[in-house]
């Protein structure tokens, strides 16, 4: 007899049958919560029988879930206190998740304890199969007898093949990867390529060798959240490769979720209404709410990248000369350090750097109202009217920063009109989603923002969401918020996982009421 769960053989016993009657078996109370498969295996691994089982928790912990106040008033700082400790009162240290919503727009029909049970089920079982209602013990045991759970081989085990591994390694990071192609051949690029990839929002770049046939893995180290732009730029053996594509490989670290299909339900969501009637309020107090010192100044979109260099060596601010009709006489007038060379039909920039005599095989990179690239021709075709300032980065210890992506100079031109910039992120740039959602504790139109107009109405119908909270050495954490104009019955929800993957859940409610001056 072999009791299995996701970590492994949880307990075994040698059975012996000599009568032909039922064998009772005892199994030890010891035995982890959770989807159990119990399975009956003679001495070759042959399974004579298996049964899937949900071991119900044995109540292991206590949570405590303490508002301040039970009543809170509108636009008040609250602060909620949580607990764990297990059944001897000892202190519980582990990781959870949670969230404080308005309970009448949120109407949920899973208890806590049901919750935690789709947990186990979705990690376990299937993704597919979700308890509806309070789901007793019977309708989730009738929906066991028709599983199985693959955790153990047990026709590999009695295998002789022990080299049978997994398709795909276990990933904790985002990574790069495809095949570099020239744009018009759709040849691969050569051997020992270097390529270069810099995350335009986070400034960091990487820098990677092609093996045969133009393949390329670039591992992301630090994560991100949201989009980034990813600009890449390519050279062989000092030469620039220009027209050069990437065919990329389906990005792994997007996790996507299928939303439910449209449908007329019987009554009208309660949250829609809410969320349509908020926007007509928002819109009506739209005025108060608009930063005006953002929309009257625009800041410099250069202003990061120029930080990370530690300044430019070189500033002109075009107005402070005659209009030049073209960026080459304009170059060759004013823009010192910088050379402009026409060289068998072809366009030359060339920085004159302190670390590096400058080559025409290779130019400088320009970074155009805060996006990257290494085209000249791109520098070239913009309108002298049009800049505002040009700055140059050629201290060779500024240009270290950046590789061998900034080892023949930076160019930063910032334009009039940033928004409209046709040609810079079409061919040399991609979009890169990061791994994680970021979470904004307090937002832009919370009660504390000093900027935020008091008479303007705020309305949240989640207070609270942080998916990663950490108890401390006492089992204990403390969730801190203030609460809105909305006021009605709010809920804490509190999931997590202890020590060993022990889940544990609880909720709480409280309320919010009208705060009249």
């Amino acid at each position: 007899l072999v009791i299995t769960n996701s970590r492994g053989i949880a307990w075994s016993r040698q059975l012996e049958f000599d009568k032909m009657e039922p064998l009772e078996i005892s199994l030890p109370e010891e035995l982890p919560s959770g989807i159990t498969q119990i399975m009956l295996v003679d001495e070759t691994l042959k399974i004579w029988l298996q049964r899937v089982v949900m071991i119900n928790s044995k109540a292991e912990f206590a949570i405590k879930v303490q508002p301040s106040k039970k009543v809170y008033a509108t636009r008040e700082p609250a602060k909620i206190e949580i607990e764990v400790v297990d059944k001897a009162g000892n202190p519980v240290q582990g990781y959870f998740a949670a969230r404080i919503t308005n309970q009448d727009l949120f109407q949920d029909t899973l208890s806590a304890s049901a919750s935690g049970n789709n947990l186990l089920l979705y990690s376990d079982i299937s993704a597919t199969r979700r308890l509806q209602g309070s789901a007793d013990k019977k309708s989730i045991n009738r929906y066991l007898i028709t599983q199985t759970c693959p955790w153990i081989n047990w026709d590999m085990m009695g295998s002789a093949n022990d080299a049978v591994r997994p398709k795909y390694s276990p990933k904790s990071n985002m990574a790069i990867s495809g095949k570099a192609v020239f744009l018009e051949t759709g040849q691969p690029v050569p051997d020992s390529t270097q390529i270069w990839f810099f995350l335009q929002k986070q400034i960091s770049g990487y820098e990677i060798t092609t093996i045969p046939n133009g393949a390329f893995n670039c591992p992301i180290l630090f994560d991100f959240a949201g989009t980034d732009e990813v600009f890449f730029s390519a050279s062989h053996k000092g030469k620039d490769l220009n027209n050069i594509s990437l065919q990329l490989d389906k990005q792994d670290s997007i996790y996507e979720f299928m939303a439910s299909p449209w449908t007329n339900a019987e009554k009208e969501d309660a949250y829609g209404v809410y969320q349509f009637q908020k926007k007509i309020v928002d819109q009506s107090f739209s005025f108060f709410t608009r930063n005006r010192e953002e929309e009257d100044s625009i800041a410099d979109p250069n202003a990061a990248i120029e930080d990370e260099l530690q300044g430019a060596d070189l500033v002109l601010t075009v107005n402070d000369f005659i209009l030049f009709p073209t960026m080459p006489d304009l170059i060759r007038e004013v823009l010192r350090s910088v050379d402009y060379r026409k060289i068998r039909g072809k366009d030359v920039i060339r920085v004159y750097t302190t670390h590096k005599r400058p080559t025409n095989f290779a130019g400088p990179l320009y970074v155009i109202d805060g996006f990257m690239t290494k085209k000249t021709s791109t520098f070239l075709n913009l309108k002298p009217s049009e800049i505002i300032t040009i700055k140059v980065v050629k201290e060779g210890s500024k240009l270290a920063r950046f590789g061998s992506l900034g080892t023949n100079g930076v160019i930063l031109i910032r334009t009039k009109n940033p928004a409209h910039k046709p040609g810079i992120r079409q061919d040399d740039t991609f979009p890169l989603i990061g791994m994680s959602p970021q979470y904004r504790p307090v937002s832009e139109s919370d009660s504390t923002n000093p900027a935020r107009n008091q008479s303007t109405p705020i309305l949240k119908p989640c207070l609270f969401w942080e998916p990663h909270q950490k108890l401390d050495s006492n089992g204990k954490a403390s969730l801190q918020f203030t609460t809105s104009d909305d006021v009605g019955n709010y809920k804490i929800h509190i999931e997590g996982l202890a020590a060993g993957g022990r889940p544990f859940s609880a909720e709480e409610i409280f309320q919010v009421k009208f705060n009249r001056p």
